[in-house]
């Protein structure tokens, strides 16, 4: 898919934010984020946690509402309303958190990779894919989905210097436009129509 590449976070503000955008299901593993969150923010009381897709009509309201149990046990997580401008929030120090194993390409993957937020991801997402250094950089692979591995990688990415990702992704964006795609397909195209 191709996405018009964002414009430069916001300054920081405070200390790094931990951000994860997803709707509730729970093949998207909202639940090892926050209690990966949970694990690696003990005694740390300025960490915060923010996941974007709470919904006032759930798809799977029994998963939904497992995920606001274990929020309200913890202060420093905070469920938002779905928004699609959640990207326009994101500070330059945020750490975008992903933990959908079966999802290899998701669009907010792409977005939060494009804004310069360092990621904490598991194996196998479309990110693998990128030529270096842009497949490495600022990029935490867990070892598994599971929370402690989460956390590992979590206060991994918060001790980096998340610094100017956004600039130094900036030549990955012609992988992702408009123009690139649309002359792979027709090239695409032109060969089945030709055998």
């Amino acid at each position: 898919p191709t996405i018009p590449w964002p414009a430069a976070p916001q300054k920081p503000q405070g200390k790094s934010r931990f951000i994860a955008c997803s709707s509730f299901f729970g093949w998207k593993n909202v639940h090892v984020i926050v209690e990966g969150f949970h694990q690696r923010a003990a005694g740390d009381r300025e960490a915060e946690l923010r996941v974007y897709g709470l919904s006032p009509e759930p798809l799977e309201p029994s998963y939904q509402e497992r995920i606001v149990q274990m929020a309200q046990a913890i202060p420093s997580v905070h469920l938002q309303t779905w928004d699609p401008n959640w990207l326009s929030q994101i500070r330059e120090n945020d750490i975008f958190v992903h933990a959908a194993e079966t999802e290899p390409f998701g669009i907010v993957l792409l977005e939060a990779f494009a804004k310069g937020c360092p990621m904490v991801v598991p194996k196998g997402t479309f990110l693998d894919d990128l030529p270096e250094p842009h497949r490495s950089d600022g990029i935490f692979r867990s070892a598994s989905v599971a929370p402690e591995n989460f956390a590992e990688q979590m206060n991994r990415a918060a001790k980096s210097n998340g610094a100017e990702l956004w600039e130094r992704r900036r030549p990955v964006a012609e992988l992702f436009s408009i123009g690139r795609t649309a002359s792979t397909l027709a090239a695409l195209y032109r060969s089945l129509g030709n055998s």
